[in-house]
């Protein structure tokens, strides 16, 4: 089952993503939070330059 992404400003369609289990979620939460302590120390040029990858 999955559910869709809408734009406020156009309410189109960004894209459909899968519903997941609160498991899921709290398992995302958990590597969010630890990919943080490494990240909250790239100074922000670099963190820009990295996301343009």
């Amino acid at each position: 089952m999955t559910f869709d992404v809408v734009n406020p400003a156009t309410e189109k369609v960004v894209r459909s993503v899968p519903h997941t289990t609160l498991g899921d979620t709290d398992a995302a939460i958990g590597r969010a939070q630890k990919a943080f302590e490494s990240w909250r120390n790239v100074a922000p040029g670099d963190r820009a330059r990295l996301l343009r990858k």
